[in-house]
């Protein structure tokens, strides 16, 4: 089993360390100087570009990228929660387009994943090391049976961004979750599913976790294929069924942490 914790607070985007930034830079002075290249302009020019860039070979055109982003004035959050999304899907589109093989969707997918890992956030211990966060704790889950883990790292980023703590399980089982709400509290229990196929599976998920679990906090289920064929929540056997964090928010009333680390990062 695998797991993230992701927390509030801010803090500079980490998108390679010294060596990498260097030689990515470099290459930038290089393409500048023989005119090649051309910086993209426009958000769809540089979905496609990013998009390209993790399929490539490697991790030197994904860190050229990154660092064009951010010479032309791209934030990180902005990579994040707008331009690493759209890539995950033109990625999945190219798949189902016979365009790109179900190897490069899932290595293309991994450096997308470790843009995320690299965010310099640390440390990474649960909660910080600072003990029980105050506010509520959302659950993120990947069930075993999907087959990628991307956009349960979205979210979670999403939910630090609204204040809320949360923490990922990646391809985990049913009874894994049951541990996992025996031994901690949550205020939320997520679900990320990938495909129509999913949704009796998850079904089944949720009636295990629900006869076998002590307690189990409100359950949501979301994903891509949420919006894509208008799941009703009765289907999944989740309580509610949500297109966005912030929705998900909402529905389950969480209430965002109240930490001085929290509010002095807002006021940078």
């Amino acid at each position: 089993m695998q797991n993230n914790d992701t927390y509030p607070g801010k803090g500079p985007f980490k998108a390679q360390n010294p060596a990498i930034q260097f030689l990515a830079e470099a290459a930038v002075r290089a393409l500048a100087q023989d005119g090649a290249g051309a910086v993209p302009k426009t958000h769809a020019e540089w979905v496609g570009y990013l998009c390209d860039a993790v399929l490539a070979d490697g991790d030197v055109k994904q860190q050229v990228a990154l660092t064009q982003m951010f010479a032309s004035g791209t934030s990180s959050d902005t990579i994040l929660h707008e331009l690493v999304p759209e890539v995950a899907r033109r990625l999945g589109e190219k798949w189902v387009a016979d365009e790109v093989s179900f190897v490069d969707v899932t290595v293309g997918s991994a450096k997308l994943q470790a843009m995320f890992n690299s965010r310099d956030d640390a440390p990474r211990t649960p909660w910080g090391g600072k003990g029980a966060p105050q506010g509520d704790v959302a659950l993120m889950v990947v069930p075993e049976f999907e087959q990628h883990t991307l956009g349960a790292f979205v979210a979670a980023d999403d939910f630090r961004h609204n204040g809320v703590w949360a923490r990922v399980g990646l391809l985990i089982s049913a009874h894994e979750v049951c541990e996992m709400l025996q031994a901690n509290h949550f205020s939320m229990l997520g679900l990320s599913i990938g495909s129509r196929d999913s949704v009796t599976r998850t079904a089944e998920f949720v009636k295990y976790i629900r006869k076998n679990a002590d307690e189990v906090p409100p359950v949501v289920v979301s994903g891509n294929v949420v919006e894509r064929l208008d799941i009703e929540w009765s289907e999944t056997g989740a309580d509610f069924v949500v297109s966005s964090v912030r929705e998900a928010i909402d529905r389950c009333g969480l209430k965002p942490a109240v930490d001085q680390t929290l509010l002095e990062a807002e006021a940078l």
